[in-house]
């Protein structure tokens, strides 16, 4: 089923080969697919999977080859930046009501993209509002021993936009990257949910947060470590 009121906006990143292939999986493809790339950029991940790996989505070819293979129309906007002038006049007269964002990391969207009539949906790789900010994945494995993902409509604040969807997932068993692929994962699981939840009701309604709930930054090297010793613990 091609979801006619959504649109993909992304980077040629593993966030959104899992994106797409969990869209595809459960038969919910956007109607286009926007790309933030420069012209003739190829598109690639750079970083292969092991065959572990391998298992949660693939990155075997290029995000061209791969929208091909699904049949997703798409337009390489020949800009990496999300808060381009061209970005924003494509976005602007695109016939759409969603737009789902997986751009790069660390590119936060001016405001004036939240006031072309569209409603920008964010997979944040945290539940919220306890996990506000960057690499909550590994704070949430050192706090809970847990990962979670949470989508919502963002706005011009980071992270505190409307909630659509939680979800909770256990951590991951073997040799899995959690940056690259585990993190990428969880979040395609939940924008398939939302997906899925759009098709039986023709809308997608969020909720406004709680208040409270912490703000994170970068995590240091060696907290980040502490993380990745307690999987190998785990497991």
């Amino acid at each position: 089923m091609i979801l006619k009121e959504m649109v993909l906006l992304c980077a040629p990143s593993s966030r959104t080969f899992a994106y797409v292939q969990a869209l595809a999986d459960v038969g919910a493809l956007p109607q286009m697919c926007y790309i933030l790339a420069e012209p003739n950029e190829e598109c690639r991940v750079h970083k292969k999977h092991n065959d572990e790996e391998n298992k949660y989505f693939r990155v075997n070819l290029t995000l061209t080859e791969l929208l091909e293979e699904f049949g997703l129309p798409y337009q390489v906007l020949g800009v990496r930046d999300a808060n381009s002038d061209t970005v924003f006049e494509v976005l602007k007269k695109a016939a759409c009501r969603y737009i789902i964002y997986s751009g790069y990391g660390g590119c936060i969207l001016q405001a004036r993209l939240f006031n072309i009539g569209k409603q920008f949906i964010h997979i944040h790789a945290g539940l919220l509002p306890a996990y506000r900010g960057s690499t909550t994945a590994y704070y949430s494995i050192l706090k809970e021993r847990s990962l979670g993902a949470t989508g919502i409509f963002m706005n011009d604040k980071i992270d505190e936009g409307q909630i659509i969807m939680e979800k909770s997932f256990p951590l991951p068993q073997g040799d899995v990257n959690i940056d690259y692929v585990y993190e990428p994962w969880i979040r395609a699981q939940v924008l398939a949910a939302i997906a899925e939840e759009y098709i039986q009701k023709g809308e997608i309604q969020g909720r406004d947060q709680e208040d409270g709930g912490d703000t994170y930054f970068i995590i240091h090297p060696v907290l980040k470590h502490m993380a990745l010793l307690m999987l190998e613990k785990d497991v």
